[in-house]
């Protein structure tokens, strides 16, 4: 009978020895779900912007710093047509010109939802877009760029 106290005084040691292996694994290092600093806050749509409907706003991207994409959300409140206006201003950097720097422009409706991807090539400076709005809810834009650098200006108003 002196074997049954030896025999749970392993089974403790055993069970205790398990217990502090996985209390190590569960303090390991926190996994952050993005790089903390590495990108801007907006670069990730759950952290989109707000854009007042009538105000223009203006922002960059810089894709050798580590800034390629821009969200913006804006807030409906009826429905109707509202344009979008982008105006978009290339950088120039010595003979490494941002000219041929390309992305895209994509919106998505209340259920986050892909309305419409508009491709931003580099000649063109200006787009105009006509954004029926059907569901009221929050919109959110979508910025991207390639490469380079440029600047913008941003607004949406209703449409009469």
């Amino acid at each position: 009978m002196s074997n049954a106290p030896e025999g749970r005084s392993r089974r403790l040691a055993l069970l205790v020895g398990l217990c502090a292996v996985l209390a190590g694994a569960a303090c390991g290092p926190t996994i952050h779900p993005r790089p903390p600093d590495r990108f801007p806050g907006d670069a990730w749509r759950n952290a989109a912007q707000p854009l007042q409907i009538g105000e223009t706003q203006l922002d960059t991207l810089n894709v050798a710093a580590g800034d390629h994409t821009d969200w913006k959300s804006i807030q409906t409140d009826r429905r109707g047509t509202m344009l979008i206006q982008l105006r978009v201003f290339r950088h120039e950097s010595g003979s490494n010109s941002s000219s041929s720097s390309s992305g895209h422009l994509q919106i998505l409706n209340p259920s986050k939802v892909v309305v419409l991807r508009q491709e931003l090539a580099p000649e063109q400076g200006a787009f105009e877009i006509e954004l029926p709005v059907v569901h009221p809810g929050v919109w959110l834009l979508g910025i991207s760029l390639r490469s380079g650098e440029v600047s913008y200006e941003l607004k949406a108003v209703w449409h009469r």
